[in-house]
């Protein structure tokens, strides 16, 4: 008894009343919207959602929010409402009023004493535009200021909202209802007389008047007679009033938002079904039928409808994950949960927790079966009733495996069980696992006629006297199954859809979008196939077609999540659809006409030439009401075209693709793309149409967007062009045979230079040979020298340095008329170093070489110091034995000028001339004659910047001779050429 009672206790704390929510879309600060309180909302002509809040004024198209603010020329961030008037945006903040007509914004302000006054309400009456404040009355607008009208006083100057009846206009003030011809004169209504009034809406000559603390009231206008409404409670604080299209009256109040019709609530939302926040600021409606809230402080939000209910653990769920639902005969719904076990709801709403034997993932359900309700699990298969202990089966029961995941009834005495190892079938009471083993896991059966098939890891199966027989082989796992009422059977995969007819596969393409290929459960109903795939529900209808009609039903209709759950679709009795998500659990009513989406609207925002935003005004004759360019003409020198597109889709703007299509260029249409902006470079004259389209996730297109220009012929293909050419032409010619006499008279003296240069290189080559001679002939005396005194480390050293310097002279002689810096200055310390030995230190030497010359890149002419150094040694060093000769070689780079200087402190210039003549030995000297004449010819040969200084003496502070010096200067850039 007390155990009874305990369980009793249990059962009833586990009791919920099972609700349901609306999926509302939610747009905030971190989608664009510049600020959270959004006090008015409106719909222009193009299809822009405008969003007035306190924090700046934006402009929606469906996916991105602009933004205007002061920095745009508003009056101020704060804005209180906005209205369409004439094609003009008129904006009330704080203090005054903006308009905003095309790219151009005007501001107004109140009077300095009424700068924090708000404006409430901005309307048109009788040609004149008035501005309702909620503090200091009406104003116009009359010659470009903002005009006070006269007539109100008191309380009657916080105004709160403006609505015009035929020649009458209705003013709602804090303390009742006024009414006017001629803005002169204004009549009470003395049935609202003290009360508070929050907004106005007039339908059909009924005047719905909505207040702070007094509820809804009614006037009949033509009757003049007010009755206060007993739909809405009276504690209700009503802060506006809508009608829609279907002329549903839409309330806003302090408790959330109701719908009336023919003064019935036909819907109410507030936080227990879902809306964000139930203080709302304003509703409106979109060209398209959407319901748009403007929250204070949850942002923007859009009302998608009562296609879809969702269903949580805040509605009464134990868990979010369900994965199967089932409905008994009494109605009530068992709905199984990856993670929480078993619950129950009841036909009255109830909702409770089942407490199975095996309590965790429940797969799928089979119910009545013999007495027993089914339900396939985790860890088992388990039969339950209520008041009998539950029976669990396993693998050695005869199941396929311990978990089991599908169950099908084929009869009322037969049913299958398929699981991650196989399929069983259960007959006379017992589980019989048929053959083959591995064909995965078994996930779907369906039923085609006697056929009964199954869905695995390996492929299609179809079980034939209890044996499993491959029918199709598929590259992923099989989630799901289905027939039509064709016994067509329907296959969903992991990448796409397939159906089988009279033994042929086909695989069905439905959407563009990968996540689409993912088929999560696939459920047929009155000839549509439902399927649920990882980007939300398709319904494909015309399913005989080769290509069904496909409608995806997502975010944007009120599907919770677009993700939703393996083989966890149901059709209940009423014809709703159920599935589970990874939010919660969805139901969708099916409606017979899925015609309802709107095509997307494409515009074209913006002509760029050359890019360069104002320039195309430049060559069109004036602009259109979208500010795009009329009869555009571009020059030739402007072929450089952009063209920026905007869609406009407030409901499903979300993979939105784009096509274009230069007609006079391309022949086709461009690739679908997300891009908005395509560029057309160098386009030939002639006259162009562009072609552009937008497509989103649906499949609804947009009309084409057309725009035609033309680009001008180029002035060198004009008459007057090309006779001015054939003259220029036969000038050219006459001045090119000219110029060809006296090219060939400059060749032919290049050619003679080229022939001296030869001729040159040959004399330098002798010259080495006869240096090389002396040289060779004094250099083997002087190794001599050193064996016979038998110093051998000397003999080594100087044997080692000429075998070097001779190597290094072949090379020279061999490689061309020019080396690198670096392998020069290394011949010129080799030969230094032997002329130092040879004649026993009779001086010294020293080459310098500035840092950031790159001696290896840059190329010198090959042996052309060498003279100079010899002719300092035999002639200015050796003569005077006086001393220590010192030889100085610095080489330094300025810009691209290389500057080569040796010095040497020998006898100079004038004692060696005189030396020479008493000179009569067999040495004679031409290195200098020679080099000084290579010098002159690579001037003119390669005509650069050559130049010798030089030899000189130098001289000392007191005039003696120091010496002598050369320098040789040239330019490094492209010698070799």
């Amino acid at each position: 008894m007390k155990l009874s009672w305990f369980c009793s206790f249990v059962f009833f704390l586990a009791l919920n009343t099972f609700g349901q929510r609306y999926s509302f879309l939610n747009y905030s600060t971190a989608n664009g919207l510049p600020q959270s309180q959004v006090t008015s909302l409106a719909q222009d002509d193009q299809g822009y959602l405008w969003a007035g809040t306190l924090g700046g004024l934006s402009r929606f198209n469906g996916k991105d929010f602009q933004t205007f603010s002061t920095e745009n020329g508003l009056l101020n961030n704060r804005i209180t409402t906005i209205v369409f008037i004439r094609k003009k945006l008129w904006v009330g903040h704080e203090g005054g009023v903006s308009c905003i007509e095309k790219s151009t914004i005007r501001k107004w302000k109140f009077p300095k004493a009424y700068k924090n006054i708000l404006v409430s309400k901005i309307i048109e009456f009788n040609n004149r535009i008035l501005i309702a404040s909620n503090g200091a009355g009406l104003f116009e607008m009359k010659n470009g200021t903002l005009q006070k009208v006269n007539g109100l006083d008191g309380e009657d100057l916080r105004i709160r909202d403006l609505e015009v009846w035929k020649d009458r206009l209705f003013l709602g003030t804090r303390v009742g209802l006024l009414s006017t011809t001629d803005l002169k004169s204004f009549n009470r209504v003395k049935s609202l007389e003290n009360k508070s009034v929050s907004a106005m809406e007039e339908k059909n000559g009924v005047m719905y008047i909505t207040t702070f603390t007094n509820g809804l009231f009614t006037l009949q206008l033509a009757k003049n007679e007010t009755k206060r409404s007993s739909t809405l409670d009276s504690t209700l604080i009503l802060h506006g009033c809508f009608f829609d299209s279907k002329e549903n009256l839409w309330v806003n109040t302090n408790s959330g938002l109701f719908r009336l019709k023919n003064q019935r609530i036909t819907l109410k939302l507030d936080q227990s079904n879902g809306l964000p926040i139930e203080t709302i600021r304003s509703v409106t409606e979109d060209k398209e039928g959407n319901i748009w809230l403007g929250s204070d402080g949850k942002g923007l939000v859009r009302f998608p409808g009562e296609m879809f209910l969702y269903y949580n653990e805040a509605t009464g769920l134990i868990s979010d994950l369900i994965i199967s639902v089932n409905q008994d005969k009494n109605g009530s719904f068992w709905i199984g949960t990856y993670d929480k076990g078993l619950m129950k709801m009841d036909v009255d709403g109830t909702c409770y927790p089942i407490r199975l034997e095996n309590n965790q993932t429940i797969w799928s359900s089979l119910l009545h079966f013999q007495g027993y309700h089914w339900f396939a699990t985790g860890f088992g298969l388990v039969r339950y009733k209520l008041g009998e202990k539950s029976k669990v089966y396993y693998a050695e029961d005869g199941l396929p495996s311990n978990k089991v995941i599908s169950l099908y009834q084929q009869s009322p005495s037969v049913f299958y069980a398929g699981g991650n190892a196989g399929v069983s079938v259960y007959r006379n009471g017992t589980f019989t696992k048929l053959a083959p083993n591995g064909i995965g896991t078994v996930r779907d059966f369906c039923q085609v006629g006697r056929v009964v098939y199954c869905a695995s890891d390996k492929g299609l199966f179809q079980i034939v006297r209890d044996k499993l027989i491959k029918v199709a082989e598929f590259s992923t796992a099989l989630y799901s199954l289905a027939k039509d009422k064709n016994n067509t059977l329907w296959i969903g995969t992991e990448e796409g859809l397939y159906r089988l007819k009279d033994k042929k596969m086909q695989q069905v393409s439905f959407s563009k979008v990968a996540s689409s290929n993912f088929i999560n459960f696939l459920k047929y109903h009155k000839d549509k196939l439902y399927v649920g795939t990882n980007n939300g529900l398709f319904v494909l209808s015309n399913l005989a077609d080769k290509q069904p009609k496909a409608v995806n039903l997502g975010l944007a209709e009120g599907v919770v999540n677009l993700e939703t759950n393996i083989n966890s679709s149901f059709v209940d009795a009423t014809g709703k659809i159920w599935f589970g998500t990874a939010a919660g659990l969805v139901s969708y009513l099916p409606v017979s006409n899925l015609d309802i989406f709107s095509s997307p609207k494409l515009l074209l925002k913006h002509v760029v030439v050359n890019y360069q935003y104002q320039t195309v005004y430049k060559y069109a004759n004036g602009k259109d009401t979208n500010n795009l360019p009329i009869e555009l003409k571009l020059p030739y020198s402007k072929n450089n075209i952009s063209f920026e597109m905007d869609a406009i889709s407030l409901a499903n703007y979300t993979g939105m693709v784009f096509q274009f299509w230069l007609e006079g260029q391309e022949q086709d249409w461009s690739p679908w793309t997300q891009n908005t902006s395509v560029s057309f470079s160098k386009l030939n004259a002639g006259e162009y149409t562009f072609h552009a389209r937008s497509i989103d996730s649906r499949g609804m297109a947009s009309e084409e967007l057309l725009f035609s220009f033309e680009v001008g012929q180029a002035f060198y293909r004009t008459w007057w062009f090309v006779g001015g050419g054939f003259l220029l032409l036969a000038g050219i010619i006459y001045f090119l045979v000219q110029n060809k006499l006296t090219r060939e008279r400059i060749q032919s003296n290049q050619e003679k230079e080229v022939f001296k240069s030869r001729l040159l290189a040959l004399e330098q080559k002798s010259l080495n040979a006869s240096m090389n001679r002396h040289f060779i002939f004094n250099s083997l005396n002087s190794i001599q020298y050193f064996i016979n005194t038998q110093d051998r480390l000397s003999a080594n050293k100087f044997l080692t340095n000429f075998a070097k310097l001779i190597r290094k002279n072949l090379d020279s002689s061999e490689g061309g008329n020019e080396v690198s810096l670096k392998q020069e200055i290394e011949r010129l310390e080799l030969y230094l170093s032997l002329e130092s030995m040879r004649f026993r230190d009779r001086f010294t030497y020293h080459i310098t070489c500035q840092p950031n010359i790159d001696t290896e890149s840059i190329l010198v002419p090959a042996m052309l110091l060498q003279p100079f150094i010899e002719n300092s040694i035999i002639h200015g060093i050796l003569p005077d034995e006086s001393k220590i000769g010192v030889i100085t070689i610095q080489v330094t780079l300025e810009q691209s000028i290389l500057s080569i200087q040796m010095d040497d402190n020998g006898i100079g210039i004038d004692t060696s001339v005189q030396s020479k003549m008493n000179y009569a030995g067999d040495h004679r000297s031409q290195g200098m004659e020679i080099t000084t004449k290579r010098i002159e010819l690579l001037q003119k040969i390669s005509n650069r910047f050559f130049q010798l200084e030089g030899p000189f003496q130098t001289y000392s502070e007191n005039s003696s001779i120091n010496g002598t010096r050369v320098i040789l200067k040239f330019q490094v850039e492209n010698l070799d050429n």
